[in-house]
């Protein structure tokens, strides 16, 4: 999958771009779509020959020529403008991975829709790769791997760490972290290294490797000397459920003290008092990273589940906090609760497997079984899981 990349990448060895860059493919993209000749973009402003350099990127094209062919294209002075800047728009996409904060990029994509060029392309591929949009991410991952051979060595720079954390977050953990290395191989700037170190830390962590320890720290200090706190404090919390993960229960406790937000340090210390219970005998492992990711989510918006977990006194295993058990509770009555037994919960082999998840929904069966007898579904499902036990 990532294999033209990484040979792209030992191709390249020094930065060279222009602000032209997109200029002359832009260009070229309109005149097609409009179906207008070179001759017609040409007349009474330059030769031909000239409009077919731009368009080409052979020259540097003059000021005063390169506006009236794009006013003849249908581009006014602000999109000119933009298309001028979005190189200097693309470092601002850089930073907004390293700030978690997409507003500003989103505007600028929706304002700029007509764009054709690779350079919009790689904008949105960024946007939709950091919020999780994977079918528009995978869409703009395939187009652009075709071309990715006639970007400059900035945007695919560019290109290549948006692939890696496109890579990632399709579940590709391993591609992703090959291409991160091979990435380290480039001279990048100080934005790009903070965003490449930031994702090694994810990458390590999620495949388990102690190097993860060392990514976290890099990507610690970078995080710090420009300001981002938010996601800062995210990668603490990331390192204190991959101690959990390494059963260095002592590490991830002295962890929680340096974390700002109530939600992860509730979380963590649920997390530590959960596996440390006596009562759950049979629990395994393999759903914590979903009960953690659950608990930060939710950020205890609900003010009933905030209320439960205040009071419960330290008796963490009287709730489960998985997603299961959130949407379960969140039915307003008897039909929901049953509707979505049977739609989900039968559905989700997690349920059998994990002990106190079994327990817990199987007492909620019961409880509702005797309004809801009738309905054949239903009880068979209840005894198939009574069986399990």
């Amino acid at each position: 999958m990532i294999k033209r990349i990484k040979i792209e990448i030992d191709r390249r060895i020094k930065d060279e771009d222009t602000v032209y860059a997109v200029i002359g493919p832009e260009l070229r993209l309109r005149r097609l779509a409009l179906n207008k000749t070179l001759k017609f973009v040409s007349y009474k402003i330059c030769s031909v020959s000239y409009t077919c350099k731009i368009e080409r990127n052979d020259i540097r094209p003059n000021a005063s020529f390169l506006h009236e062919i794009s006013k003849r294209l249908g581009m006014d002075d602000n999109k000119i403008s933009m298309l001028l800047n979005l190189r200097e728009i693309l470092e601002v996409g850089i930073k907004s991975i390293l700030f978690n904060d997409y507003k500003e990029i989103k505007k600028i994509i929706d304002e700029n829709t007509s764009f054709l060029n690779y350079r919009y392309k790689l904008l949105v591929f960024l946007y939709e790769a950091n919020n999780n949009n994977m079918q528009a991410a995978k869409a703009k991952y395939d187009e652009l791997s075709q071309i990715s051979r006639t970007m400059t060595d900035y945007d695919f720079k560019i290109f290549a760490i948006i692939s890696a954390i496109y890579l990632f977050k399709s579940g590709c953990l391993t591609d992703s972290y090959n291409l991160l290395l091979s990435l380290e191989k480039m001279e990048l700037n100080k934005n790009m290294n903070g965003v490449i170190s930031l994702y090694l830390f994810y990458v390590t962590s999620g495949l388990g490797k102690p190097e993860a320890i060392y990514y976290h720290e890099v990507a610690k200090n970078y995080l710090y000397s420009i300001g981002s706190y938010e996601l800062l404090d995210y990668i603490n919390y990331e390192l204190a459920i991959f101690y959990i993960k390494h059963d260095s229960f002592n590490f991830a406790e002295k962890l929680i003290d340096t974390l700002n937000s109530n939600a992860y340090k509730k979380s963590i210390s649920f997390i530590l008092a959960y596996l440390s219970n006596d009562n759950l005998k049979g629990y395994s492992k393999k759903n914590l990273i979903g009960i953690a990711k659950c608990i930060y989510d939710y950020k205890f918006a609900s003010e009933s589940f905030k209320d439960t977990f205040e009071s419960m006194n330290g008796d963490y295993y009287q709730l489960d906090y998985s997603p299961l058990l959130f949407e379960f509770e969140l039915n307003d009555n008897i039909m929901d609760k049953y509707n979505y037994i049977v739609e989900k919960i039968s559905k989700n082999p997690i349920v059998k497997e994990d002990y106190f998840l079994r327990k817990y929904f199987l007492n909620k069966m019961n409880s509702i079984s005797s309004e809801m007898i009738k309905y054949k579904a239903f009880t068979d499902l209840y005894d198939n899981l009574l069986r399990k036990e």
